[in-house]
């Protein structure tokens, strides 16, 4: 009895057939990457209707999604001691099937505790899934095709945007803030099949054993080739992802007055701006160099972050055009920074490598969410403090212009 499809087999001479089973892996891991992109920023746009439903202020709604990010960190860190004995395709089934029950428990949620529980859950297997699918994207892949097969699978993030928030702020309109998690259930029902019958498996590492598994990864921690990719990527968290996207709907929502549908719009022009530059990014870095192109994204970054939160608009229109914009370079640059990052990973450590620092990663996106959370408040039906936010996240984004430097002489 034949494979369905043999996507693993990398090493036919034939190069437009490797090409086709490399566009097929994109497609899965992309799918796989979808499901917990749309997971997570699916409670973007319904951060108002959820503080309304359960009665709750600001920075308490931050920590429903600063406990989802934790809860990945964690259990990130914790399987990094047996990830790599295991099969990648074993291993992302596993966190998909309960992924799934995550998404269950978030629909019947009908607490404020219950339903942060719930997102905890679905946070824990989620941040492991996103870990291996970057693991198979540096196994599977040569450095010179990783910038472009990285930018096509963080499409997912654009296409999460797109399809998610205009979904959700709909289905929230005429079936309740709930409905969207179940269907969040269905697509990942579809992906758990897609998964299971067409991604390739993986060979798992001979070399870990139960014995050295704690040595191995404390010289992985203490190792200097670990330590500024994390310093790295936590500081891009800072810069504006999980700083200000969080809040971004309570703050257009209650400073410029955008209803639902307006931000799901504005959702929707940012994903629809990252869909099409993310690939021109992933060339670029393959054709100019990772750290030449990170730095750029960097600093163009700068001029949107400034413009939002400092600078008050009266037009909608150019709100929409700062936080496109904003949106637009901040995952770019995030994927030109796990490019980078990617990169440095020894292949014979790179499971421990990867899934350790994302969940670093995932903790410092925690712990920028819970700050933020705290930093701004209501008054007067306005969010306030939310310059300060901008002032956090440009300094975190000149700090990182140092740390690619020390990166790049690492590679």
């Amino acid at each position: 009895m034949s494979s369905p499809v043999a996507l693993n087999d990398f090493s036919t001479k034939d190069e437009s057939s490797t090409t086709l089973k490399e566009i097929a892996l994109i497609f899965l891991l992309a799918c796989i990457q979808f499901t917990f992109v749309i997971d997570y920023i699916v409670i973007l746009p319904l951060g108002p209707e959820i503080m309304k439903s359960f009665q709750i202020r600001p920075d308490e709604y931050g920590l429903i999604i600063s406990a989802y990010t934790l809860t990945a960190a964690i259990a990130g860190f914790f399987s990094s001691f047996f990830i790599d004995r295991f099969d990648r395709k074993q291993a992302l089934l596993f966190c998909l099937f309960y992924f799934l029950t995550g998404s269950i428990l978030s629909y019947i949620a009908n607490t404020y505790y219950f339903f942060m529980l719930a997102r905890m859950f679905t946070g824990a297997f989620g941040g492991v899934m996103s870990s291996l699918v970057m693991i198979y994207l540096g196994e599977k892949f040569s450095l010179k095709k990783l910038g472009v097969a990285t930018s096509f699978v963080m499409i997912a993030n654009g296409m999460a945007t797109i399809a998610g928030v205009p979904a959700a702020v709909y289905f929230s309109d005429h079936y309740g803030w709930k409905f969207p998690f179940m269907v969040l259930l269905c697509i990942n029902f579809i992906v758990i099949i897609l998964t299971y019958f067409f991604l390739p498996k993986t060979q798992k590492s001979s070399t870990i054993t139960r014995s050295n598994v704690s040595g191995k990864l404390r010289s992985v921690v203490l190792s200097a080739n670990f330590i500024w990719p994390v310093i790295f990527m936590s500081l891009l968290t800072f810069a504006g992802g999980a700083t200000i996207l969080p809040f971004l709907s309570a703050f257009v929502s209650t400073n410029f007055y955008f209803s639902t549908e307006e931000i799901a719009l504005m959702f929707f022009y940012g994903g629809l701006a990252a869909l099409f530059v993310n690939p021109i990014v992933g060339y670029l870095i393959d054709k100019f160099g990772k750290q030449n192109v990170f730095l750029l994204l960097n600093f163009v970054s700068i001029i949107p972050l400034l413009l939002l939160t400092t600078f008050p608009f009266t037009e909608k229109n150019a709100t929409l055009l700062v936080t496109t914009l904003f949106w637009c370079l901040s995952t770019a640059r995030q994927m030109s920074g796990l490019t980078l990052v990617n990169s440095l990973f020894p292949s014979e450590h790179r499971g421990r490598f990867i899934t350790i620092n994302s969940s670093i990663q995932l903790l410092a996106g925690s712990a920028a969410t819970a700050i933020s959370g705290k930093i701004i408040y209501t008054e007067e039906n306005l969010l306030c403090n939310f310059d300060v936010l901008g002032v956090i996240g440009i300094c975190a984004t000149i700090i990182c212009i140092f740390a690619a430097f020390i990166l790049e002489e690492q590679s």
